[in-house]
């Protein structure tokens, strides 16, 4: 039995694989190797593809970090002429700044033109002249092409009333036709930083701040009464004082002061807040008893009669209303 399957062996080693087995084996090649294979073309593919657009994403990166620094230091050269400029239905992008190395105001233009992105800088002493500085044509000397395939449209955008500058570059292989290039875009909004008008040396504006409105609520004198004496040249005359509440008030300041007998005390003004009562009565109106003293004890001093003159009253009042007073009382020594 031994011998017959030894000879089997031999005979079947003799006569090679089957075709069968030659199928089964190149089945099992395929499983393996296609998958691989599927690997190595797509790894391919994407590494002709960054190889075709990845010097184009370096030039656009490139012109966002041109564009991010200039329009963050972005200036206005006049009040009537923005500093950020968009133009040409999105195709022309003007930026104005004052570069403080060479003491320079600086038009920096970009334009595209034939699917290419260009870029020039214009530069004067005298913000007038840069403002009214002419643009070069597309085919003038001055221009730097920073992208080429440029497709988007349009390229810059700013809203109205709006600090955010928008930019939308959409890039496609239009001169070459590559066929491992694929489209792609780079976009990004930056923010104008500073809308002041600079001066012509460059130096920065500061922001005009506004100052609230805050009304009077308030006012008081530094006298309530007071006595005028009609024998004492040096009390015949006082000179009264208004506070405002609160101490920062700025509207509604101004004061008219009126006297409520004129025919005893007149009041005149002699600042915003100041103001001098005189007695108009003097020694000689009170002869031959036409307004008789009395002692009075309250006062320790002599008075006229108490029908004789009424107090006085003096009155200011502010611009928005409120006011204050005071009564004028009179005596001798």
């Amino acid at each position: 039995m031994q011998t017959y399957f030894a000879n089997k062996i031999k005979h079947s080693n003799n006569k090679g694989m089957t075709v069968i087995e030659v199928l089964i084996v190149l089945v099992l090649l395929a499983v393996v190797m296609v998958p691989a294979y599927n690997a190595i073309g797509v790894t391919n593919k994407i590494w002709s593809h960054n190889e075709a657009i990845n010097p184009g994403i370096t030039q656009a990166n490139v012109v966002m970090t041109y564009l991010s620094r200039e329009i963050r230091e972005a200036a206005q050269p006049s009040k009537i002429v923005d500093s950020v400029i968009v133009e040409d239905d999105g195709q022309r992008l003007i930026i104005y700044r004052y570069n403080g190395n060479n003491n320079e105001w600086e038009k920096i233009v970009y334009q595209t033109t034939n699917n290419k992105l260009n870029r020039i800088i214009l530069a004067k002493d005298d913000p007038a002249d840069i403002i009214s500085a002419t643009i070069p044509g597309s085919a003038d000397a001055g221009w730097n092409t920073l992208v080429e395939g440029v497709s988007s449209n349009p390229v810059f955008t700013r809203p109205a009333n709006s600090r955010a500058v928008e930019i939308n570059l959409q890039v496609s292989d239009s001169t070459q036709n590559n066929p491992r290039f694929s489209p792609y875009t780079v976009a990004s909004t930056y923010m104008v930083r500073s809308r002041e008008v600079g001066a012509i040396t460059g130096e920065p504006v500061p922001d005009e701040i506004e100052t609230p409105v805050v009304n009077v609520q308030k006012v008081v004198l530094d006298y309530n009464d007071v006595t005028l004496i009609i024998d004492d040249s040096s009390r015949r005359q006082r000179t009264l004082t208004v506070t405002y509440w609160p101490v920062n008030a700025n509207t509604g300041k101004a004061l008219t002061w009126t006297s409520s007998n004129t025919n005893w005390v007149t009041v005149s003004p002699i600042s915003n807040n100041q103001a001098n009562i005189v007695m108009v009565k003097k020694t000689s109106d009170f002869s031959g008893g036409l307004f008789p003293w009395h002692w009075d004890t309250d006062w320790t001093l002599y008075r006229p009669g108490v029908l004789a003159n009424p107090p006085v009253e003096i009155k200011a009042t502010t611009a928005n209303g409120k006011e204050v007073k005071c009564y004028v009382e009179f005596g001798r020594n």
